[in-house]
């Protein structure tokens, strides 16, 4: 496969339940309409965990894009460490609000290959099309990047205008049963009380889009 994408667990506070990361949804519907083979790993499901170190084990990929909220910053180091531990050639992509603020920071002290700064869906396109063309880096707009000892950010990418050209959230890689954020919330707040076995799905949003 091109790259795999992966969702680091939530460390902090897990009370109200996980969510599907519709983030990086939208990045896997983005590389599957470039013709990108990604494969989606959410970490916060035990199943995911055996397919992810199967990954590693076999070699089966070298390119690895990685979420990171502040929550998840720790998990997240964790991760890149066991995958360079295993795939040293390997490239690591980071994206996210939290990396983006501290771009210069994480590559400077982490084994972090690139991190995308800002809207993700074209940018992680180009990334994967640059590595597996051995292309220059410097040529995509909208990253931070460590080449040799140096940390280089490129120039800045204009967000998307055109919000209708952005491919629909690839749903059909999550199993929704696994998410349980909504009955969780619900009954924490007393908002609509839950019998255990009733069963409650939903899906969010980002409405800044």
């Amino acid at each position: 496969m091109d790259i795999v994408l992966i969702n680091p667990p939530n460390e902090e506070n897990n009370n109200l339940g996980i969510l599907p990361p519709l983030g990086l949804l939208y990045l896997v519907s983005a590389l599957k309409s470039k013709k990108i083979d990604v494969e989606f790993l959410d970490l916060n499901i035990n199943s995911c965990y055996e397919r992810f170190n199967d990954i590693l084990i076999k070699k089966e990929a070298n390119i690895f894009g990685i979420s990171c909220f502040t929550e998840q910053r720790n998990s997240t180091i964790g991760i890149v460490d066991k995958i360079k531990e295993l795939i040293p050639e390997s490239k690591i992509i980071l994206g996210g609000v939290h990396v983006s603020f501290m771009a210069t920071q994480i590559l400077k002290n982490y084994k972090v290959d690139i991190i995308i700064d800002g809207e993700g869906e074209i940018t992680i396109c180009e990334v994967v099309k640059a590595l597996k063309d051995n292309e220059d880096l410097n040529k995509v707009n909208g990253i931070v990047f460590k080449h040799c000892s140096n940390i280089i950010k490129t120039a800045s990418r204009e967000l998307i205008s055109d919000l209708d050209s952005i491919p629909w959230p690839e749903w059909n890689v999550v199993d929704f049963d696994q998410y349980d954020f909504y009955k969780k919330y619900f009954n924490s707040f007393g908002i609509y009380p839950i019998e255990a076995d009733e069963e409650i799905r939903g899906a969010s949003i980002i409405t800044s889009r």
